[in-house]
């Protein structure tokens, strides 16, 4: 608590300080009064001096016992007020007049100084008229030229503006057409069933129905669902209908129709329904695996064939391998 009230004193009292030197200064940057000061130290030059330079030898030379007796000696009315202040009054009155004038003999010497170069250039090979018909017309050009530039200076601002517009305007144009491109690319894969175009081994599992478990190599082409059956050859058992790729969320869905069954669902040697139409619902796990369900129930994993499957004819039959 004592600290905050002595740092709150010292601040008090530096303001004050600063105040007082502030006035100081205004009063002698007052012309009149700094005017004043130097006649008084001109005037009385000699108490000056011995202030400064003060020497006992020299005060007793002078008849006086101490500087005070000089100073006192030294001291009157005139020389300490009026003369001073009389020298304050006409300097101050005085000087601007003197600056007008100096000024004007400066003006009076150039004019006079123009007027003799140009007397000399008269008597030259180009004549004074002929110059300051020279000057006008480089005055006027000089002018036409920097409206020219200013007019210039002008459009190519407008210029970058443009430009700046015209950026901005293709910058945006180029993020309407990409979107654009991914949308066509997004709705193109929507019903593009040639992207399961390939060989694959599909896995299926039926939990109520042992019977349908197993695997089976498959070649899709275009919507057309071959099993290959020995050899390799390829048996067209189905078509797909009604795909959907949902590339977003990595879903297909299509259905498995069966080619040659005219009821929705027959019966097979052994008595176990076969359904023409097969829903099948997958979600895409990577580039060769489609894991879903087939028909709701049954577990269906679809793996594509390495890229590297070669095609291989048999010269015996004349059958297209794998």
């Amino acid at each position: 608590m004592f600290g905050g009230f002595w740092f709150k004193f010292v601040e008090k009292s530096m303001d004050k300080i600063k105040d007082i030197f502030k006035n100081i200064n205004d009063r002698i940057s007052n012309p009149l009064i700094f005017s004043f000061l130097c006649s008084w130290l001109v005037i009385n030059w000699q108490i000056v001096v011995s202030l400064i330079w003060y020497d006992p030898a020299q005060i007793e030379k002078t008849g006086r016992s101490s500087i005070f007796n000089f100073i006192i000696d030294k001291t009157d009315s005139c020389d300490n007020l009026w003369y001073p202040l009389l020298c304050a009054v006409i300097y101050t009155g005085l000087m601007p007049i003197v600056k007008i004038g100096i000024n004007a003999f400066y003006a009076k010497c150039a004019t006079f100084g123009d007027n003799w170069v140009l007397g000399i250039t008269g008597e030259a090979n180009v004549p004074f008229e002929r110059y300051i018909k020279l000057r006008n017309q480089y005055d006027k050009r000089s002018a036409i030229l920097e409206e020219t530039i200013a007019k210039e200076s002008n459009m190519a601002n407008k210029f970058e503006q443009e430009s700046t517009k015209l950026l901005e305007s293709q910058a945006m144009a180029n993020g309407l057409r990409q979107q654009l491109t991914e949308s066509n690319n997004f709705i193109n894969q929507l019903f593009n069933v040639s992207i399961l175009n390939g060989y694959w081994t599909n896995t299926y599992s039926d939990t109520y129905n042992k019977d349908f478990n197993g695997a089976e190599d498959v070649f899709l082409e275009n919507g057309n669902y071959y099993i290959l059956e020995k050899f390799g050859e390829r048996k067209l058992t189905f078509s797909i209908s009604k795909f959907y790729y949902d590339s977003r969320n990595k879903t297909i869905v299509f259905i498995k129709e069966r080619i040659n069954q005219n009821n929705s669902v027959e019966l097979d040697t052994l008595s176990r329904p076969v359904l023409k139409f097969n829903i099948n619902v997958l979600i895409v796990q990577g580039e060769d695996l489609l894991v879903g369900f087939e028909n709701g129930t049954v577990r269906i994993e679809y793996r594509r064939k390495s890229t590297e499957v070669r095609n291989v004819i048999n010269n015996d039959e004349g059958k297209e391998l794998w």
